[in-house]
């Protein structure tokens, strides 16, 4: 059976990113120390300029007003041997005058690289999450207990495909799952786990039980039909149990599977 590599993606990733994020801040180390070593203008961080007014209506500072710095020691020679101080503000990116960091021609390799894997990583990933995901055609198994009455829970440790995933008046997400025997079950998302992501339906279809119904389609709504049978019983019959049914006509007779224990329920066995 396919393995999660889901786990394993999240710790290579991680890696890649500490890789990533120590070679920044080595960079960002070595700037702060030529920046103290060149007694850099702490006033304007090397900037050469000072915010003089704003309103602080706008997020961006867009309305804000600058001025040269008004320190005596902060001079365009004195900027240029300290270079600017790491750290960048929202002025900074008004200004044009935001710090980059400066790597040897080694580290910038390493940098790329630890880049590349990065981007890959981060693919793979959000595939494996939504291939391991609970979504119709999968087989899920049982693995928290849910809450409410206990005659209606789903034991944990059931195992079945997903038939159908869907939300329930209350927003919660709930799916309905066929056992190895043909019986449904209907567990919350969050109550179940994907054990195989790419079953063969072929597997699954010899298990359907159900009861085959003749009607036609008196009325129509976003999530069940009216059928009338030839007895002139009429029922209404939810899109969950009969898929077929939504693509149905008005006024046609159509054919369609009725689940065993809902043809019980309806009164027809």
């Amino acid at each position: 059976m396919t393995q999660n590599r889901t786990a394993d993606l999240e710790k290579s990733l991680t890696e890649a990113r500490s890789v990533h994020g120590d070679l920044l801040k080595s960079a960002t180390d070595s700037a702060v120390e030529r920046f103290a070593a060149s007694n850099g203008c702490e006033r304007c961080r090397g900037r050469g300029w000072v915010v003089t007014w704003d309103t602080l209506d706008s997020m961006s500072g867009c309305y804000a007003e600058y001025g040269d710095c008004p320190e005596e020691s902060c001079t365009p020679e004195s900027r240029e041997k300290s270079g600017l101080q790491p750290g960048n503000t929202k002025y900074d990116r008004n200004r044009g005058s935001c710090w980059q960091a400066s790597y040897t021609v080694e580290q910038m390799k390493e940098m790329q690289e630890a880049g590349y894997l990065i981007k890959r990583l981060d693919r793979e990933l959000a595939l494996e999450i939504s291939r391991w995901s609970v979504t119709k055609g999968k087989v899920v198994r049982v693995v928290k207990a849910g809450r409410g009455r206990k005659d209606r829970r789903v034991e944990v440790g059931v195992e079945g495909i997903v038939d159908r995933v869907f939300c329930n008046d209350w927003g919660t997400q709930k799916c309905i799952v066929r056992d190895a025997s043909g019986n449904k079950h209907w567990p919350t998302a969050k109550q179940v786990e994907v054990i195989d992501p790419t079953p063969n339906p072929r597997d699954w279809q010899q298990n359907v039980d159900g009861v085959p119904v003749i009607g036609t389609v008196m009325k129509k709504t976003a999530k069940a039909t009216l059928i009338s049978l030839t007895s002139g019983h009429q029922l209404w019959i939810p899109y969950s149990q009969a898929a077929e049914l939504q693509s149905a006509v008005s006024g046609s007779t159509t054919s369609f599977i009725l689940p065993t224990w809902l043809a019980k329920t309806k009164g027809l066995l």
